[in-house]
């Protein structure tokens, strides 16, 4: 499931959706229509429904119908996998960062040479 999040997360239209989700979430305005995320996003509904499928298909957004709208919300268990997965690498940079360095600090990354 991990791979099919990243992936969906990889577009940047996808990411701007689960924002718009998220802060409906936190606004008390749980469940959105196809046509209010197309209107948000300024994208036409076939495109935004296209979207949150792959959305939804990954577990990061449910999908309900609500009378003759299909209405999705941002599935909050589905990120705290994520952010569990992601938990190591932000501690990683918080310690840096607490320690006074800076991720730039280390300069370019160099390839890892396999066996």
């Amino acid at each position: 499931m991990l791979d099919a999040v990243l992936t969906a997360l990889g577009n940047s239209v996808r990411r701007e959706m689960l924002v718009l989700l998220l802060e409906a979430h936190g606004a008390g305005q749980d469940d959105l229509s196809v046509g209010a995320v197309a209107r948000a996003l300024d994208i036409d509904r076939f495109s935004a429904s296209r979207h949150l499928n792959v959305l939804t298909e990954c577990e990061l957004v449910c999908a309900a119908r609500r009378s003759t709208a299909r209405v999705h919300r941002v599935n909050l268990v589905a990120l705290a996998e994520l952010d569990d997965w992601l938990y190591p690498f932000l501690h990683a940079l918080d310690t840096q960062i607490i320690e006074g360095g800076s991720p730039a600090d280390e300069g370019p990354r160099q390839p890892v040479e396999h066996a």
